[in-house]
């Protein structure tokens, strides 16, 4: 068990391994700079109960690097400031790329404060084919605008190929469950986004929401919120901020109970957003031509809409059965 006032700090060290430590009453305890660096098995918890003690806060913290490996680690206790987060990976002298970057199977709680569990940050340096996987997370986020899960891309780069998938995430205030920047063939996909507390007015929340996104790919999360939770909370699918093209929305999972509404997207005009889902009710969103929604309260004629017009929320026509029999038949020999 180490108990310290200051971290492990390894000032441009590539390949170092740091494995197996327990952390108990330090400030942010793991600091790496560099590449190829490996930490995983530790555990880091804070004696504080609430936010006050600077000296005493969970943290990894990676700085300037590339290939590093962050995983089966578990952090529980206080985040003491809102520009920190759990697990960070950011460019902080701009001397290193940010690529090729693993966090998984870690358990993040966090419980007081606030600031995202997950996030990785470039300022002079483009994201590129980072993975975020299979994480643990309870934690309040970081309110409107941010998230558990963020990824800050670079405004004047193309920040491609990142990964966010199969987290399980639980916020415990008003936060996005995973929030992103200027992404490219991002993919963000089979996570789970869970509301756990009330809100005293109205008040949105989005498991997804992007700003200036192209042709990334959300797919397969599924939203849920239990019994005695949601009061005043309308759980959204999917959000898009800025300037958005070509991505793609497919098999949400809507598990939303307890006192919450769900809603399916709020998009930005002309989004060229693809959309593959089932759901209720008659669509009444932007979307690209060539869309589908599969109606589970639909009946004859009025189960499967194709989106045939527009960009706006009109041009989505309902499809009967004898149209696509017709049709085949005209094109049969």
């Amino acid at each position: 068990v180490q108990t310290c006032a200051l971290p492990i700090d390894t000032n441009t060290t590539n390949g170092a391994v740091i494995t197996g430590n327990n952390f108990d009453r330090c400030q942010i305890p793991i600091v790496i700079t560099g590449d190829n660096n490996t930490v995983t098995g530790n555990t880091m918890y804070t004696a504080v109960a609430t936010v006050g003690d600077e000296r005493d806060s969970i943290g990894i913290s990676v700085r300037d690097g590339s290939r590093n490996v962050i995983t089966g680690n578990t952090l529980k206790g206080v985040l003491t400031a809102s520009n920190l987060a759990c697990i960070s990976v950011q460019d902080v002298n701009g001397t290193g790329q940010l690529n090729d970057n693993v966090i998984a199977n870690n358990t993040i709680n966090i419980t007081a404060g606030s600031g995202p569990a997950i996030r990785i940050v470039g300022s002079t340096n483009a994201l590129n084919r980072n993975i975020i996987d299979g994480n643990n997370i309870t934690c309040p986020g970081s309110d409107v605008g941010n998230g558990a899960i963020v990824l800050n891309g670079l405004s004047s780069g193309v920040n491609a190929g990142n990964k966010i998938i199969n987290n399980q995430i639980i916020l415990t205030a008003q936060s996005e469950g995973i929030y992103t920047t200027y992404q490219t063939s991002g993919d963000f996909r089979g996570n789970t986004i869970e509301t756990a507390w009330n809100a005293g007015g109205a008040t949105n929340v989005y498991a997804v929401r992007s700003f200036n996104s192209v042709g990334c790919n959300n797919q397969d999360n599924t939203l849920y919120c239990r019994t005695g939770n949601g009061t005043n909370i309308t759980f959204y699918a999917y959000r898009e901020d800025g300037t958005a093209s070509n991505n793609f929305l497919s098999g949400i999972i809507n598990n939303v109970g307890g006192s919450a509404t769900y809603s399916f997207s709020v998009l930005v005009a002309n989004s060229g957003l693809t959309v593959n889902q089932l759901g209720t009710g008659v669509p009444n969103f932007h979307a690209k031509i060539g869309s589908m929604w599969r109606r589970s309260d639909g009946g004859v004629g009025s189960t499967l809409y194709i989106k045939e017009s527009g960009t706006d929320a009109t041009g989505w026509a309902a499809k009967r059965s004898e149209e696509h029999t017709s049709e085949l038949q005209s094109h049969s020999f």
